[in-house]
């Protein structure tokens, strides 16, 4: 077989044409005329290249062809892709004339074979018979007959039942049982490969200009995308609802439950329906700042949110702090080097002074809520308010942390790499895209502003006035563009993924897996034997909405190819287009009321899209115009994502 809609027939030794059903004429000059026309229309590399392909191949002549075409009894099979016809053969010896017309038939054996047509009444003069011929152009048909596939396939069958096959050797076994364990275990190698991260220069990923920016990648190389999802992933529901009994790790639930109380009390802080509000438009100006001074604008901190949203918001921020537990400050640690000389986000992530101090302080309050260590309700709230105390205050050393010019010495922006591999599957990850990613960023910015006000609220607590002073302290400090500080780089980066996901042509592109056969497009994953039944049956499905839906089936319109039609921009000016253009008139003669002549000469039609007005006619019904219009632009949808923009690895973006 060959690419595309030609085979090589070894048999015949001929290149069969599906599309055209007919065999290339075997000089270099027709192959490449043949090529070019309708309905290949091949140009430039394509055709090159099938032209290379074709001049591999043994051909014969059309002479060699015609000499050694097939008798009627050897019972040739039906050459694949070949247009066959229903005929007659002549039964006179040694003659091996065919016709697909019957009087054709009658007057050869008339003039060769001097038989009248009525003999054939009582012995045979022709048969019935399935024929095939070459070429199809004037001047070259030659039919041969051949067996039809089904009789062909009936007739292999009862051959093949009484022939005895050839066993295997022993060698050739062992051969391809080699094979297949190679096979297997190079499928595995790759699926190992695609579960841990690339660095772009041992990748095959595209380049991501943000992801490069950010330096994720560096950060990340060489972890498994399994372990990266489970270094922040909260425990289940069922575990956190349990208050830590049953629980596979009592103290981690201990402290998001804190986290969980610590952040709704500095919500309360912020509400409008809450007695305990202390913020105002001043302060909300001050925690806002950073934004005013990028953009200009002077919203203060928007600090309403849906309840939805609080829920993710804050899940993000107990992710963070999980992503501490098991990394950073776990004795064990949480990733398993691939390389003997690999870093762990463990060895780049430096603690600041006050982190260790919070982070000791979480320990003692976690063994003082022990209920093992109390018995009554006092001591467990106060043990309660403690490890709150704790996690505000660790949440706040987050924040306050210079790390000049190596960010990811930071807990928060190495939990921030993390983020950006969207896992799925079988443990494999793809970087996420730039507006999904943002999000995370815009809930930590959120959540730490919102931080950073609960501990000013509860240093000042003594004097109201003293809050916006502390706030406006933290904010210029840590909390600014400027600032080499966590929350620095994200509202940088921020600013940045703001720009890029503006500049994205394509939101939803495909990306292929590492052996390059399998292809993942929002969320599923295609084998390349499936890419073209995928794209046929869009195609099918466009066809059938313009058919059905928008033609209504109608037969009398003239086709038309955009090639053939005339355009003049300089109408545009004057309210024209190519619908007015006079040279397009015998294409388009008539279809400006096709539609309208189709429904009004349909019963089914007519019931549509007419209706009773209100004074007793009839008029166009507003629904069925309204349903029409909405299933124009699907056809457009259809024909941008009949073929998904599917890049190799190996493309860039910008």
């Amino acid at each position: 077989m060959m690419a595309g809609n030609l085979s090589y027939d070894a048999l015949h030794q001929a290149v069969v044409c599906h599309k055209c059903q007919t065999c290339l004429i075997p000089t270099a000059g027709a192959r490449e005329r043949h090529l070019r026309a309708k309905p290949h229309r091949l140009l430039g590399d394509t055709l090159k290249a099938t032209l290379r392909l074709l001049s591999a191949h043994r051909l014969r002549t059309v002479e060699e062809l015609r000499e050694a075409k097939p008798a009627a009894n050897d019972r040739c099979a039906q050459i694949e892709g070949l247009k066959a016809f229903d005929g007659y053969r002549c039964l006179e010896p040694a003659c091996a004339y065919a016709t697909q017309c019957l009087p054709v038939i009658k007057r050869h054996v008339f003039s060769v074979h001097q038989r009248q047509a009525a003999e054939h009444r009582t012995a045979p003069l022709w048969e019935e018979c399935t024929l095939q011929t070459y070429f199809i152009g004037k001047g070259r048909i030659d039919y041969f007959v051949v067996v039809p596939s089904s009789d062909r396939g009936q007739r292999m069958e009862a051959t093949q039942g009484n022939k005895s096959t050839t066993p295997s050797t022993e060698a050739e076994r062992a051969c391809f049982a080699e094979l297949e364990r190679d096979h297997k275990c190079a499928k595995h190698d790759l699926r190992e490969q695609a579960s841990i991260v690339q660095d772009f220069g041992t990748s095959r990923a595209e380049r991501v200009p943000w992801l490069e920016r950010t330096g994720f990648p560096s950060h990340l190389q060489g972890m498994k995308d399994s372990e990266v999802l489970s270094s922040y992933r909260l425990p289940s529901k069922k575990e956190c609802d349990g208050e830590a009994k049953g629980a596979e790790d009592p103290d981690l639930i201990r402290i998001l439950a804190a986290a969980e109380s610590v952040l709704r009390d500095a919500y309360r802080l912020c509400s409008d329906t809450s007695m305990a509000r202390k913020m105002t438009q001043q302060r909300a100006n001050i925690l806002n700042e950073f934004y005013a001074g990028a953009s200009g604008r002077s919203d203060g901190f928007r600090y309403f949110k849906n309840e939805s949203t609080l829920v993710k918001y804050f899940a993000t921020m107990k992710q963070l702090l999980t992503y501490c537990y098991r990394v950073v400050f776990s004795e064990t640690g949480h990733f398993t080097r691939s390389e003997p000389e690999q870093a762990l986000p463990a060895d780049i992530i430096q603690e600041s002074g006050l982190q260790a101090r919070a982070a000791s302080r979480i320990m003692e309050a976690l063994a003082t809520a022990d209920p093992k260590n109390h018995d009554d309700a006092d001591t467990a709230k106060a043990a309660h308010t403690a490890l709150k105390s704790a996690v505000r205050q660790f949440y706040v050393s987050l924040i306050c942390q210079d790390v000049g010019s190596t960010p990811f010495q930071s807990p928060v922006l190495s939990f921030c790499a993390m983020l950006s591999r969207k896992v799925h599957g079988k443990g494999q990850g793809l970087w996420d895209d730039a507006g999904n990613f943002n999000s995370h960023l815009s809930a930590l910015t959120w959540c730490a502003q919102l931080v950073i006000f609960d501990f000013a609220c509860f240093e000042e607590a003594n004097d109201d006035s003293l809050i916006p002073i502390l706030l406006a302290k933290l904010c210029k400090r840590y909390f600014q563009q400027l600032a080499e500080t966590p929350f620095g780089y994200i509202l940088q980066w921020r600013l940045y993924l703001f720009k890029v996901a503006k500049m994205t042509i394509a939101k939803h592109q495909a990306r292929w897996s590492l052996d390059g056969q399998t292809v993942a497009y929002r969320g599923v994953d295609l084998q390349m034997s499936q890419i073209s039944n995928l794209v046929r049956s869009e195609f099918c499905e466009a066809e059938r909405l313009l058919c059905e839906e928008l033609i209504f089936q109608t037969r009398d319109l003239v086709p038309m190819e955009s090639w053939r039609l005339q355009d003049d921009l300089d109408l545009d000016d004057f309210g024209g287009s190519w619908l007015s253009h006079p040279r397009n008139d015998e294409f388009l003669k008539g279809s400006d009321l096709a539609l309208f002549r189709q429904i009004q000469g349909n019963t089914e039609l007519r019931t549509m899209f007419l209706t009773t007005a209100k004074g007793g006619g009839v008029a166009l019904c507003p629904h069925a115009i309204a349903i029409y219009r909405v299933t124009r632009p699907k056809l457009l949808e259809m024909r941008s994502r009949a073929v998904p923009r599917l890049w190799r690895p190996t493309a860039a973006r910008a």
